[in-house]
């Protein structure tokens, strides 16, 4: 009797609960709409997370760990540019070569530090002393026996091999190491300040700071990525062919293919559906009141997770196909 009971005062809430929705339909229209065009609204922020971390959660051992990793040794993730030209030791592709390095260095966002044979070490040494200075002390020589003196000690030497050039003296390479933190809401402090703040008793008694701020996101490492390519074009010739390369370059890659994918089969689903709709309600009402109510339901999904800060990884790629599907089942 106990369970009978407990069963018809539910069943009773939901017949009173229907039947005020019937009765002030209008009003939760209204509001209906008014809800899913809020959430709506954040559509467009929504973001993409296509690099490995993405894959596992902030909690996971594994982030945990390999977060404290880049406190401790910095951002592991390098861009190499790669260029090939008929010879890398010809003067006018030096210059081509330093001016490149040049420019990124100087205007790239979001790097800490650009090596090429620009800035290669060149370490020699005898009885006495052990000799450290920068291969192109001087700048390029004008002089081609000094010249040809620097490329005979690169050749001859392997730790230049297959990091900064190629075997045959065809390709070379700049290889860039994007800072370790995020620059979003974080002033900029310049050369003075920074002299300043290295002395202050306070800075220093808190260097773990860094330890609480967020790692560069993937929309700072695009934005990179974007800026390189911008730069890359300028120097881009029919004799200088230039290559990019990395794990970043590999995740930008792969956002774009997500975007191009979703859209595509949210396309696809939406025309099959509207075929298998039409087939059996033969009616345009039978087509459009469905469709309306599950994408409907797709933007205010989408909308939530950028409101919250969610964003579409390679594992959640299939959620806005899935849910056209499944919701129009219901």
């Amino acid at each position: 009797m106990i369970n009978k009971n407990w069963r018809l005062r539910v069943e009773g809430k939901f017949e009173h609960y229907s039947n005020a929705i019937y009765r002030n339909k209008f009003k939760v229209l209204l509001l209906i709409i008014s809800l899913v065009g809020l959430m709506a609204s954040n559509v467009p922020n929504i973001t993409f997370d296509t690099s490995t971390e993405g894959f596992l959660y902030k909690t996971d051992p594994q982030i945990i760990n390999y977060n404290a990793f880049r406190n401790q040794f910095g951002c592991d993730e390098r861009i190499i540019i790669a260029i090939k030209t008929k010879d890398i030791f010809a003067p006018e592709f030096l210059k081509t070569l330093f001016a490149l390095h040049t420019e990124i260095e100087n205007t790239a966002p979001y790097i800490k530090e650009v090596n090429s044979l620009k800035n290669a070490r060149k370490t020699t040494g005898n009885l006495e002393e052990l000799i450290v200075e920068d291969l192109f002390e001087e700048g390029i020589p004008d002089d081609a026996a000094e010249l040809a003196a620097i490329k005979q000690f690169v050749m001859e030497n392997a730790i230049y091999k297959n990091i900064y050039l190629s075997e045959d003296a065809t390709f070379t390479t700049l290889v860039i190491t994007m800072q370790t933190y995020s620059s979003i809401g974080i002033k900029q402090e310049s050369e003075e300040e920074l002299l300043e703040s290295s002395f202050d008793d306070e800075v220093l008694a808190n260097e773990s700071i860094d330890e609480n701020r967020e790692f560069i996101n993937v929309l700072e490492t695009n934005e990179l990525i974007d800026f390189l390519e911008s730069i890359i074009s300028k120097y881009q010739t029919a004799e200088t062919q230039i290559y990019m390369a990395g794990s970043p370059i590999v995740t930008k890659n792969l956002q774009s293919s997500i975007i191009q994918d979703m859209s595509s089969f949210i396309r696809y689903v939406i025309a099959v559906i509207a075929v298998l709709l039409l087939f059996m309600f033969r009616r345009l009402s039978g087509i459009i009141l469905p469709l309306l109510v599950v994408i409907l339901t797709l933007a205010t999904t989408i909308g939530t997770m950028a409101l919250f800060g969610a964003p579409i990884t390679a594992l959640t790629q299939p959620l806005p196909s899935l849910l056209l599907a499944v919701g129009v089942g219901a």
